[in-house]
């Protein structure tokens, strides 16, 4: 692999790295993403999930891609399902989240998406 195409993979991890150290730790829950109504995950991969005083972050490994987006997204919960979507309107198109999660979980991260006082949101990286 060129250096090239290393250098947005490094990129977005360094700016991961740097933004979860002061991060708090909110949980883990299983799901899918999708950029635009494209899938850009395989399989239901974990995502991590944390706030950093003024946003929310999410990260996820997911087709062999590093996905970190932070931000204060839309929320919407479904009970009988127990499925929590987050909505994330990036430079790079709209970022759906669909995560599965209990009530405990959606519920923490709806608090925390009340406190977020960052109005814009960034999608750091899609690695190739």
């Amino acid at each position: 692999m060129s250096v090239y195409r290393e250098a947005p993979v490094y990129e977005a991890l360094g700016s991961y790295l740097d933004s979860v150290s002061s991060s708090v730790y909110l949980g883990t829950a299983r799901g899918r993403a999708y950029l635009e109504g494209e899938e850009i995950t395989s399989g239901t991969p974990c995502f991590s999930l944390f706030f950093n005083g003024t946003s929310i972050e999410v990260s996820v490994n997911g087709k062999g891609r590093l996905i970190f987006v932070r931000g204060r997204p839309s929320l919407k919960y479904h009970r009988l399902s127990s499925v929590l979507e987050m909505f994330f309107k990036t430079k790079r198109g709209k970022l759906r989240l669909v995560l599965k999660t209990g009530p405990g979980l959606a519920r923490t991260i709806r608090k925390a998406v009340e406190e977020c006082t960052e109005t814009g949101n960034e999608l750091i990286g899609v690695s190739p």
